[in-house]
């Protein structure tokens, strides 16, 4: 599995998070439904540091740009995101995507869910939040 993250600043353009929110409830995310590949996204917004993006979880890789639907967010907001990644899902925990599984090596198969793969122990704490980006709202180091 994969998974994409793609945000735009929002600074300096025209558009808002509810802009951007009001656009999707018009039937702008509809295409997305009939994407041969794609698990789900989601559209996320932090209004505290204007940002708008998406998150998208493709059962493989995801397909070439021309067999997308249109980037309307791109279209509103003149440009691509402001950033944009692509990253190996490595393992899954409950929801849809459940039993959880972890990714096999190279030509090997899924571990099937463990303890350690469903609930692993919870990270050490990594200090403040570099001075570029905000922690998020709820996280452990948003004071």
């Amino acid at each position: 599995m994969r998974a994409d993250i793609a945000w735009w600043d929002l600074d300096g353009t025209a558009q808002t998070v509810d802009s951007l929110t009001a656009h999707l409830r018009g039937g702008a995310a509809a295409a997305w439904d009939r994407v041969p590949g794609l698990l789900g996204k989601v559209w996320i917004a932090d209004r505290r540091t204007n940002r708008w993006g998406a998150v998208m979880l493709w059962a493989d890789r995801r397909p070439a740009l021309a067999e997308l639907p249109a980037n309307h967010a791109a279209r509103l907001l003149g440009g691509p995101p402001t950033h944009r990644d692509g990253f190996d899902i490595e393992a899954v925990a409950g929801g849809a995507l459940a039993p959880a599984r972890v990714a096999p090596a190279a030509g090997g198969t899924p571990v099937e869910p463990s303890a350690s793969t469903v609930a692993p122990p919870p990270l050490p704490d990594a200090g403040p939040a570099p001075a570029h980006r905000p922690p998020y709202p709820g996280s452990p180091r948003h004071a």
